[in-house]
Parts: structure tokens; sequence; C-alpha cells
């Protein structure tokens, strides 16, 4: 008995000693918790603020791409301007083939000499070529003579001779001067 008393007394200190263990590894779990609460409470406001990253992440999205329809609208009215301040009309061709389209008649004179031809004045654009004045610097010609029937300053653009009997073309030198008078030019080809 007495043996047994002295082995309880033995694991009955063993106990107390393990029990102080237990007690601090409890205390240890218990810190433990409330760092994991923490974290989690951290990680909860965390996800929320991303959520609310998320939600104006989306906003500016969807502003960009109001912004970026509301730019290609407006490009596409530029180029819809830029394309009507740079149209002109063109016709060229002897005076047989301006007047057969209906744009040209002779006028003044006496006797039939010293007629001028000039433009009819109610004429249909649709007989004209549709340009692109900046892009259309040349005129063909391939004939002896040319003159144009409608205004333009003649240093805005100069007879390009193939050789001294043949113009090849006319060059627009300066297409702002040229087209200033009018969008309209009408050349008359003398063969």
């Amino acid at each position: 008995m007495d043996l047994n008393k002295k082995k309880i007394a033995s694991l009955n200190a063993e106990l107390k000693k393990s029990g102080g263990s237990i007690k601090g590894l409890q205390e240890k779990i218990a810190e433990l918790e409330v760092t994991i609460k923490q974290r989690e409470n951290e990680i909860m406001e965390l996800k929320m603020a991303l959520t609310d990253k998320n939600f104006e992440i989306e906003q500016l999205n969807t502003r960009m791409t109001d912004l970026q329809i509301t730019v290609a609208q407006r490009d596409e009215e530029i180029s819809k301007q830029f394309y009507e301040i740079n149209k002109a009309y063109l016709a060229y061709g002897t005076y047989k083939d301006l007047k057969e389209k209906g744009l040209v008649s002779k006028e003044g004179g006496f006797l039939g000499l010293g007629k001028k031809e000039s433009l009819i004045e109610d004429f249909n654009d649709s007989l004209f070529s549709q340009i692109d004045v900046t892009v259309m610097r040349t005129i063909p010609v391939n004939s002896k003579d040319a003159r144009f029937i409608t205004e333009h300053p003649t240093n805005s653009y100069e007879l390009i001779h193939e050789d001294e009997n043949k113009i090849a073309f006319i060059e627009i030198k300066d297409p702002d001067l040229f087209w200033k008078i009018s969008k309209y030019a009408v050349m008359e080809i003398i063969e």
C-alpha cells in the first residue's frame, strides 16, 4: 500500500506539473484564437474594401466605355465634316462635251464673234466628278490647250507641258487658293 501511495503521490506530482503546462497551452490557444478572430475581421474588411474597389473599377470601366463611344462618335463627325470641307466638284472636256452635259453655254459677242463660255447657273452636282481637294493635285489634259471656265487664281495652278505642243496635265500648286473662290471647277479642253 505504501508503495501504491508513493506511486499515487508521484503521479499527482506529475499531473500537477502537466496541469500547469496544459494551463499555459490553454492560454496560448486562447491568445491564438483572439489573433485568428482579429485576422478574420481584417480579411473581412479587406474583402469589403475589395468589393467596393471592384464596384468603383466597374463604374470607371463603364464610364471609359461611354467616353470611348463619345470619342468615336465625335471622330466620325469630324471625319464627315473634314470630308465635306475638302469636297469639290470637277468637270472637264471639250466645249461640246460640257455643253452636252448641260454645264456651259456661250454668251455675249456680236455676230458669233467674241462669245464667251460660261457656266450654267442651275446645274446638278451629279454632272461633276466629286473629288477630295487634299488628294487631287493634278487634272489630266493631254491636249494642245486647256482653260478654266470657272474662276481660279492663275498663280494657284500651272500647266505642265509634255512637249511644246501638248499639255500633259494641270498641277494645282496651292489647293487652298485654287478652291477659294468656288468648290466647282470646269475646264474646257481645246483639241
